[in-house]
C-alpha cells in the first residue's frame, strides 16, 4: 500500500506519505496535468489523500463483462501459443473461448491470468508425473481444453473477495 494511514504507521511510512502530500499539493498550479492513482483497498488510504483538491474524484472499475472476459482469455492464451516452442499441441482446436468467458463469471484481468497458468501448470505436472511413470495421476500431455480451464477456475482461489476495485483521480480544473 502506497499510501497507507499515518496514525499508528512506521515513522519511515508517515515521512513518506507527507511528501507525497506535500508534492501532490505543489502540482495544483498545472491544468494539464491529472493525476490517477488506483486501489482494490480504497478504506486503507490516508484520509488526507481523499480532501478535496486531491484525490476526490472516484471511479468504479467494474469487472469486464463475458465479451471482455473472452478478448482478455484469448490475449492469455495468444501469450502462451507464441511462447510455446511447439504451438500445435498446446490448445485444443475446437477452444471455444465464448463459451469459457461465460462460464468464468466476474474476473479480473489478473484472475483470467492466473486460470490459464493454472490450467497449464496442471497438465504440465500430470504430464511430468506420467513420464516419471506414475500411472495413477499422471496424464500424458492433450492440448488444453475447455474442461482444463474450468477445473482451473474450481482450484483458483481470487486474491480478493469479488468486488469491484475503485480508483480515484484529481478532478480537472476549469
Amino acid at each position: 500500500m502506497l499510501f497507507p494511514p499515518r496514525e499508528g504507521a512506521h515513522e519511515a511510512t508517515q515521512k513518506m506519505v507527507a511528501v507525497f502530500l506535500q508534492n501532490m499539493d505543489g502540482l495544483r498550479g498545472n491544468p494539464r496535468l491529472t493525476m490517477i492513482a488506483a486501489t482494490n483497498q480504497p478504506d486503507k488510504i490516508d484520509p488526507a489523500f481523499l480532501r478535496p483538491g486531491r484525490l476526490t474524484k472516484k471511479i468504479t472499475v467494474d469487472y469486464p463483462n463475458p465479451s471482455g472476459v473472452k478478448q482478455i482469455l484469448d490475449i492469455h492464451i495468444k501469450t502462451h501459443l507464441e511462447q510455446a516452442k511447439d504451438q500445435g499441441g498446446l490448445v485444443a482446436q475446437d477452444l471455444n473461448t465464448e463459451q469459457i468467458a461465460s462460464k468464468l463469471g466476474q474476473v479480473s484481468g489478473a484472475d483470467i491470468a492466473a486460470i490459464v497458468n493454472l490450467a497449464l501448470e496442471e497438465k504440465a505436472a500430470a504430464e511430468i508425473r506420467y513420464l516419471e511413470g506414475d500411472i495413477e495421476t499422471g496424464k500424458p500431455w492433450s492440448p488444453l481444453s475447455e474442461q482444463d480451464l474450468l477445473a482451473a477456475r474450481d482450484k483458483y482461489i481470487p486474491s480478493l473477495p469479488i468486488r469491484p476495485p475503485i480508483g480515484f483521480a484529481i478532478p480537472e480544473k476549469v
